[in-house]
């Protein structure tokens, strides 16, 4: 006996408090996972909607899919052309029932928290399978294909496509992208007659019901008999698929032409997400909105581009100065490497993405820079990433040369732009790292813009600066994604810094031939322990010499305290011990404690850092000429006021939505 598949894709049942959901069986995940090479094949859907006809035309159509083997007593189901399965452009079939409206009612019956629950109030079971089948299986379809002697008569085809064109289309897509419908009757005439008085009949009663054509639906619409007289029931079957098969092949042409054809990987994501749209709410699925489901617009890019126009204005650059840079770094965004190249104009990509984010930047600024309008600026951005989608389109350039090219072209007038917050490469992203000129950059574009270091996962060497186009190269450790950070955290305590120092020297010890500056991602310390971090890890020196330097240090710095003249004074004339005494004890401590001589804190620490070395930049490597950054080393502050907040002077920066998370905890670069 022969093992069955069961094919189920989509069902609806109805729920204890009889509210109606949808289950959905995982049949694409399984599909998708059976291909070989899902990220190189880009399949087809093919829709069939019918009941005995439509699955005796299955049969006939594709004969090698052996297509009683298949059961399922799904609403919708989903199998795939075995002939084409391993090839690039694999074909995927759909099939179900139209059913009979109103007088559906679905059988299945689910428990509580079974199936997604659907937003489309009122609605029946009838009514709701239409919706899955125009709003989200029509999506993503390339042709659909309706029996119509599987019906009732031909109204029962009308009424089910002027349904679904009362329910609207889901797609965002340009219209000439939309799937073909091939309406299939099963008459023997040979002759156009018939065809002509399905068509006139057709439209006659669409137009009735206010509408000229099925164009929001579908690109194309054909109406083909099952069988033609003179030719066998196998030479008609061939007959038909070869039809399907050329309306397949046109519209994933154009649809190629346009960046509208995911491979299988992305289809799935794709198909997946519009299905939660479509239960959950009526609007067009916004299939660019969807590809950056997982990869949302960072939340700091409003206040980056806020900071990005500040700090130009300062420069007193013109804004049409800074619109091709902006463009570039919005496009570079959207446009990464692998993903889905959405099919729909770039505008319509900004629209949706960077519209709203870049008026409100713009307005921002709009009070300290005179002349500047929101609305023109945004559009001008808007016309040079239209621009870099032209240049893009052509895949004779990635999106990171592109902006690597604008920025080159431009950096006459960039390179006096300065900022220690954000990624001047990208915009998007906070800085990380500073080149000897003193340009930032973050993590991800060490990695796009860097060299590999051979041998050396995750440390690339970045040659040069974008923006000013120094050369000197600088070496950068990025933490690799599955690997959390390694933090090395020093308590203060005046003299007691030596506590910690033998412990890293035992530390150490058991690391050689390591060292201690190959394990730690963030060294924070605060006072003492602040000092021991950047002997450490700004300064390179190894543990042994940072403890003899500490030791120097802590004669100089911690051996007196400052000292008002007048408590001696007042412990001679009340006695020390006496109520007083211990009065100007408390005072004495609250005044003075752990506070020190400024001016012998400074020379002690040119002395020991020298006077001119910047402590949160680059570190320099043992090797002369040659630069490294990466490891983050902070320094933990407070304010001496009534509100005391604390603060993390560092070479590193947290991002915006992270300072809500840590209360008065701030970082500095």
């Amino acid at each position: 006996m022969q093992n069955t598949i069961d094919i189920g894709w989509f069902d609806i049942g109805v729920r204890e408090d009889s509210s109606l959901a949808v289950l959905d069986h995982g049949r694409l995940p399984n599909v998708v996972n059976q291909l070989p090479d899902p990220q190189n094949q880009y399949p087809s859907l093919c829709v069939f909607l019918g009941r005995q006809t439509k699955d005796h035309a299955l049969q006939r159509l594709y004969n090698q899919n052996n297509i009683k083997r298949h059961v399922s007593k799904s609403m919708i189901q989903l199998r795939y052309d075995v002939a084409s399965f391993e090839s690039r452009e694999p074909v995927l079939l759909a099939d179900g029932d139209i059913m009979e409206g109103e007088r559906f009612h679905p059988k299945l019956k689910l428990d509580a928290g079974m199936g997604q629950p659907v937003s489309w109030d009122n609605y029946s079971a009838g009514r709701l399978l239409q919706v899955l089948w125009s709003r989200l299986v029509f999506l993503f379809a390339d042709v659909v294909c309706i029996f119509i002697d599987d019906t009732s008569n031909m109204r029962m085809v009308e009424e089910f496509l002027v349904n679904c064109m009362e329910l609207g289309s889901a797609s965002s897509l340009p219209r000439t992208l939309l799937p073909r419908l091939v309406v299939i009757y099963g008459t023997g005439a040979t002759n156009k007659n018939l065809e002509r008085s399905f068509d006139s009949v057709f439209y006659e009663y669409l137009q009735k019901n206010g509408y000229k054509d099925l164009s929001e639906l579908f690109s194309k619409v054909s109406f083909i008999g099952l069988h033609k007289g003179g030719l066998s029931e196998t030479a008609n079957y061939l007959r038909i698929k070869a039809y399907i098969t050329d309306e397949v092949t046109e519209i994933s042409f154009l649809r190629q032409v346009h960046h509208a054809r995911p491979n299988a990987t992305h289809f799935q994501a794709l198909f997946q997400s519009a299905f939660h749209h479509t239960l959950d709410n009526r609007n067009a699925f916004d299939v660019v909105k969807a590809t950056r489901r997982d990869r949302p617009v960072c939340p700091s890019t409003e206040s980056n581009l806020v900071h990005y126009l500040e700090i130009a204005d300062r420069a007193r650059l013109s804004s049409d100065k800074l619109a091709p840079s902006i463009a570039s770094a919005l496009f570079m965004d959207h446009y990464v490497l692998g993903m889905f190249v959405v099919a729909t104009n770039p505008r319509d990509v900004f629209g949706s993405l960077y519209r709203k984010i870049l008026i409100q930047a713009h307005g921002k600024v709009q009070e300290t820079w005179s002349g500047l309008c929101p609305e023109e600026q945004t559009n001008l951005i808007e016309r040079h990433f239209s621009e870099q989608f032209d240049l893009f389109s052509g895949g004779l350039i990635n999106v990171a040369d592109l902006r690597k090219q604008q920025l080159e072209s431009q950096s006459g007038q960039l390179s006096c732009l300065r900022s220690n917050l954000i990624c001047l490469f990208c915009l998007l992203h906070s800085a990380q790292h500073v080149l000897d000129c003193g340009h930032t950059f973050c993590d991800r574009c060490a990695q796009v813009y860097g060299e590999p270091v051979a041998g050396l996962e995750y440390q690339f060497t970045v040659t040069g600066c974008l923006y000013c186009l120094y050369r000197k190269p600088l070496i950068v450790d990025v933490l690799p994604p599955t690997m959390s950070p390694s933090i090395l955290a020093l308590d203060g305590g005046g003299v007691r810094g030596v506590i910690p120092l033998e412990y890293l020297l035992l530390v150490q010890e058991h690391l050689q031939p390591s060292t201690i500056h190959n394990v730690v991602d963030l060294a924070i310390g605060t006072s003492s322990g602040g000092l021991i971090a950047l002997g450490l890890f700004a300064m390179l020196w190894d543990v042994a010499e940072c403890s003899e330097r500490f030791n120097t240090l802590a004669n100089q710095i911690f051996r007196q305290r400052r000292r008002s003249i007048l408590p001696p004074l007042l412990f001679h004339v009340s006695g020390y011990k006496s109520l007083l005494g211990e009065l100007v004890k408390w005072i004495q401590w609250l005044l003075h404690d752990s506070c020190y001589d400024s001016q012998v804190f400074d020379a002690a620490l040119k002395s020991a850092f020298g006077e001119n070395r910047r402590l949160f930049g680059a570190t320099r490597e043992r090797l002369p000429g040659h630069r490294r950054s990466g490891l983050k080393v902070g320094v933990i502050a407070t304010s001496i006021s009534r509100d005391t907040s604390a603060f993390v002077i560092g070479n590193f920066n947290i991002s915006e939505d992270s300072k809500d998370k840590y209360g008065k905890l701030y970082v500095t670069m």
